[in-house]
């Protein structure tokens, strides 16, 4: 594989890691439904890493931050435009903010892109036999 689709590849992975990242914190979705359930599933680290679920009556599920899991109740109906930075919920107005998750992602992403083009140039030199 080339030192270009590696990068291409290494790019398209990080930008598809932000977008999910962004998207836990509702910001960049557009919701409309009543939450139907409230799941925590933990992971590695309970409490640490847990994956928060909202479960729409659509039966659309979506991950999301801890703190938008927490503003949440189960059969509260959720409006929102996509980018909005409120939710309503049941009337009531929920500020939303980029998660602690993603802020590390905007500088670690770029950082691991670069660090793997710099390994695959490294490693794509011709070397002297």
């Amino acid at each position: 594989m080339s030192v270009v689709a590696l990068l291409a590849l290494g790019m398209a992975f990080a930008a598809g890691n932000l977008w999910y990242t962004a998207a836990r914190s509702t910001i960049p979705l557009e919701l409309n439904g009543t939450v139907v359930s409230k799941q925590r599933k933990a992971e590695k680290w309970p409490g640490v890493d847990d994956v928060y679920l909202l479960v729409f009556d659509s039966g659309r599920r979506v991950q999301v931050d801890a703190a938008v899991f927490d503003a949440v109740a189960e059969r509260q109906t959720i409006r929102k435009q996509a980018w909005d930075r409120t939710l309503e919920a049941d009337g009531q107005t929920i500020p939303l903010d980029w998660s602690a998750d993603l802020r590390g992602m905007l500088w670690a992403m770029p950082l691991t892109v670069l660090v793997g083009g710099l390994v695959a140039v490294i490693v794509s030199r011709p070397r002297a036999v």
